[in-house]
Parts: C-alpha cells; structure tokens; sequence
C-alpha cells in the first residue's frame, strides 16, 4: 500500500501542478477553491481506483511515468471551468503537461541519487523541490509569452502550438520509457514524435515567414510612393515623428519644382510623370548622402537632412541639371530649409518655414535673372 499511495502522491502532485498553472494563466468562470475542489473530485476515482488496484498487482514504482497520460482526461474537466476559447485553455493545459513530463523525468533520474529504501519516495522529494524552484518562472512565461502569442496570432499558429505541445508531451513520455527499457518499438515511436515535432516548428517558421513577408509588401505599398519609388507622405510623418521623439537634429528641406505644369500641359501626363521619376532618380543621387528624400505631393518634395549642411543640400538641388529620356531639360527647382530643434519641434511647422524660405528663394534668383 506505502508503494501505491507514494506513486498516486506523485500523479496527483503533477495533476495540482498543471490545475495551479492553468488557473493562474486562465480566466476563471468560477473561484479557484471551486476549481481545484472540481480537480480533486475529478480525480478521486482515478485514485481510490490506484489503491485498489495497484498493491493487488504487486505494482511498483519504477519511473515510466504511464499515469501521465490520464492527464488528458483532465483537458475537459478544464474546459468547464474557464472562460477562454477551448484551444486556449487545452494549449496551456498541455504547455504545463510538458513542463510537468520533463521535472519527472528529471526527478527519475535525479532519485537515483537518493539512498532511500522506497524509490517512490525520493522521486517524489525530488519532483517537490524542482516544483518548488521552477512553477513560477513558468507562470511568467506562460502569462508574458504564450498568452501574448495565443492573442495575437493567427489561429493556423494557435493549431501547431496546440499539435506541438501534445507531441512534445508524448515525445517526453518516450524518451523517459526509452531510459528505462530497451524496447526498439519504443525508440521508433520517439523518434517519430521528434520528427513530428520537427515538422510542426518548421511548419510555424514557414508560416511566420511568409505572414512576415506580407506585412513588409503591406507596409512597402503604405510607406512608398508609387510613382517615384520615394518614401511618401506617411513615411515622413512617421520618420519625423520618431526623430523629434528622440530628440536627433535634422533640417528638413522643402522643394518644389519649377513649371512643372507647363510640362504637363505641353507633354501630357505620362511625359509629366516622366520627369518627375527623372527628377526622383536624379536628386536621389546627390541627397542619399545626406539624409532621405520624400516625395509628398504633386511636383512637391522634401529632404529630411541628417549628414551635413542644409544650404549645401539647397544649393547642389538648384545647381541640377538634367535631360529625361523623352529629351525634355530639368527647368530646375526651388529649395527652403527649417532646423528641429531650432525652429520649431512641430513639424507642421518646419514645413511652413521651409516652405516660406523656398518661395522667397525663388523670388531672389528671378530678381537676379
């Protein structure tokens, strides 16, 4: 009987584990005294039933860990008593099942170390102290980690963690049995389990890489002009935004192209957009070294300066000087600066006074011509 009641100890110890990890990480339908009161009466068959049994078979405590698989009965006992999604609450059951399957496992070969005359019980006194130091960084992962990722995935993700999770277990079960006996169907079975496991995270990989590349063309379409292949208006708000929150300096020069409509007007539009890609591609070469260049409107752009001076860049833009492949020459452009922080940490703002400053940049060159 002191055999039998030491091993159900240990069954019922990883069943409390699991009950305590999934309640901590869960949301209650009901109080936790009536969760774990539906836990203990849950199992209370399963362990009048192991002291009836088990002395009657000469039943002894060797490791293989076999009762851990009447945890899975228990996966619907949870689903009662909380209020998340099914596959939620069974993935986090599962999740603490593994971490449970390990700390035995451990705990088997750990006890060995341990001279007692009944071996149950240093595999218990084991497992109770590797409880003791680990359950509540456990807790934390699974709160701050795979809730979060449980929340915020796609439900194909939320399936696979679920699939790993159970084979994992299974895959433990194994390994411990593969310990203790030298069967080769037992070592077949594990490796098929790792295999599958395997599968499964690569599975996950290939699927958060290909989400990932997704989003990066999502974002590459918000973020660019189509037109000039140029950072667009939302681009800079953002970048900008970033910057002033950081506090970096930057000088923000605003340009705007000379008789641009008379091109339109002259050519047509596909000519037009002609020489505002020439214009891109050409400006593009002598800003990138200094900063960004944005496209934010018609025929309208601005350079975020972070290398060297504003007035460089302002004059290296009125200095250009190029012909588009239609044969049409660059009429030239009129470039304004404003400084963050000195002239205003709005960017509203320093657009304003850039924009200001190219006009009346305008008006001095036309006076001296």
């Amino acid at each position: 009987m002191g055999e039998a009641a030491y091993t159900i100890a240990i069954a019922v110890e990883m069943l409390i584990v699991n009950a305590v990890v999934t309640d901590f990480c869960c949301q209650r339908k009901y109080r936790r005294i009536v969760n774990l009161l539906v836990y203990a009466l849950a199992s209370l068959p399963f362990a009048l039933a192991a002291l009836a049994i088990l002395p009657r078979i000469n039943y002894v405590e060797n490791g293989n860990g076999l009762f851990a698989v009447l945890g899975f009965f228990f996966v619907f006992v949870t689903q009662m008593l909380y209020k998340d999604g099914m596959r939620k609450t069974v993935t986090v059951w599962m999740f603490s099942s593994v971490y449970t399957m390990i700390m035995y496992t451990v705990s088997v070969q750990l006890s060995k170390l341990i001279p007692l005359e009944e071996y149950a019980v240093s595999l218990l006194i084991v497992q109770s102290m590797l409880y003791w130091f680990s359950i509540f960084p456990l807790i934390y992962w699974i709160r701050s980690g795979l809730i979060f990722v449980l929340k915020n995935t796609a439900d194909r993700i939320n399936i696979y963690l679920l699939l790993i999770s159970s084979t994992w277990f299974l895959a433990i079960l194994f390994i411990n049995l593969s310990l203790l006996y030298e069967y080769l169907i037992i070592r077949i079975v594990t490796l098929a389990l790792l295999l599958l496991n395997v599968l499964w995270s690569y599975a996950i990989v290939y699927y958060l890489v290909r989400s990932n590349n997704a989003v990066e063309t999502i974002k590459d379409v918000a973020y660019t002009d189509e037109l000039t292949k140029l950072n667009n208006r939302v681009s800079l708000f953002e970048d900008v935004a970033n910057m002033i929150s950081k506090g970096v300096p930057f000088s923000l020069v605003y340009i705007d192209l000379n008789s641009f409509k008379s091109i339109n007007d002259k050519y047509g539009h596909l000519v037009g957009d002609e020489y505002l890609k020439a214009f891109a591609d050409n400006a593009k070469k002598i800003l990138d070294e200094h900063g960004t260049l944005y496209r934010v409107a018609g025929d309208e752009f601005i350079c975020i300066v972070t290398r060297g001076h504003r007035d460089a860049v302002c004059r290296k833009l009125v200095e250009l000087n190029f012909k588009t492949k239609s044969g049409i020459e660059f009429l030239g452009c009129g470039a304004g600066a404003s400084v963050f922080p000195k002239d205003s940490s709005s960017l509203d703002e320093l657009i304003h006074i850039a924009d200001e400053k190219m006009y009346r940049n305008k008006k001095e060159i036309k006076g001296e011509m």
